[in-house]
């Protein structure tokens, strides 16, 4: 091809950019999440958020994403992070846990139904919705401390399951 294309930039100027799409967690193939939304900041704080495990995926700052694998000639639907993103975890957030089994690698479908999410009014930014054993679910991603981190909010609605757990992270080392 005599006539390559450039990158295919996607950043948020001013307001937030949303933007669904594959992403290959921590850049490998084998763990290609294929339901996740990127959420562009135009204070450049980004995220990926998984819709089939009600989970916050990765964060990084400053430029949103790399749309060339999704777009450029039949595309392959994935992006890629424009900074070095922070990766979290795979799987889902919230699990009910008897004992100590380890938590769940994959949300159980018949047990996890995700809702999407609406775009909040003041802020921009979406609230994710899901249930969860019964339990209604909404999480926004909230900036901190000047845009330098984000907190997670999660507002529940029904009784909740015994052994309710709530995952933040995972590490060898935290």
């Amino acid at each position: 091809d005599e006539n390559p294309s450039g990158p295919i930039l996607v950043n948020a100027t001013s307001e937030p950019r949303l933007l669904r799409a594959f992403l290959d967690f921590e850049g490998d193939r084998a763990k290609r999440l294929t339901h996740t939304l990127g959420v562009g900041m135009p204070e450049k704080l980004n995220y990926v958020y998984d819709l089939n495990a009600g989970n916050l995926v990765c964060v990084w700052r400053g430029e949103f994403v790399d749309a060339t694998p999704m777009w450029e000639d039949r595309g392959d639907g994935s992006f890629r992070p424009l900074g070095p993103p922070q990766y979290l975890f795979m799987g889902p957030s919230l699990a009910a846990l008897s004992g100590e089994e380890p938590f769940p690698v994959k949300s159980d479908e018949k047990l996890f139904r995700p809702k999407g999410y609406m775009i909040d009014d003041t802020t921009r930014l979406p609230v994710f919705k899901y249930t969860y054993h019964g339990l209604e679910v909404e999480e926004r991603i909230i900036p901190e401390d000047n845009f330098r981190s984000v907190s997670r909010v999660i507002t529940t609605k029904a009784t909740k399951p015994a052994g309710l757990y709530f995952k933040l992270a995972e590490e060898n080392k935290i």
